[in-house]
């Protein structure tokens, strides 16, 4: 059986596309036991809008890019992002408000979420209502 120059080509591309994607392997998302969960409730009748960013010291894994949500009233919405330090950062939109209130807002919280762990971050404002959130 001969070889033609077309399928030897196309060996030696594959040989070398495989030797150069090995390195690819590093910026994989973390495995599921790497990850941690986080369950945002918005508790109000306000959408909220998050944002996740690397915290204090960053977070040195790859794939852990910043995340940023809106929640509308009511929602749950559950994050699975890699372990390590964050700064979540909270804020119920007020579609009223003449200023942007995102730009006034604090920094945010700094936490350190675990791998394999659970999380509930319930959001709420002291004129909320009982209800659940869905």
């Amino acid at each position: 059986m001969s070889v033609t120059p077309s399928a030897a080509l196309v060996a030696c591309l594959s040989l070398i596309a495989l030797t150069v994607c090995g390195g690819c392997a590093k910026t994989r998302p973390p495995e599921r036991a790497q990850l941690a969960r986080v369950r945002f409730e918005n508790h109000t009748d306000l959408p909220w809008k998050i944002s996740l960013s690397a915290g204090p010291g960053g977070v040195a894994e790859a794939g852990l890019a910043d995340k940023a949500l809106r929640l509308a009233p009511r929602e749950i919405r559950v994050l699975e992002v890699g372990a390590g330090s964050y700064r979540v950062r909270a804020l119920p939109e007020d579609t009223h408000a003449s200023i942007d209130t995102w730009a006034l807002a604090p920094e945010g919280e700094a936490v350190q979420l675990g791998a394999g762990l659970s999380y509930v971050w319930p959001l709420a404002t002291l004129l909320s209502e009982g209800g659940a959130a869905r």
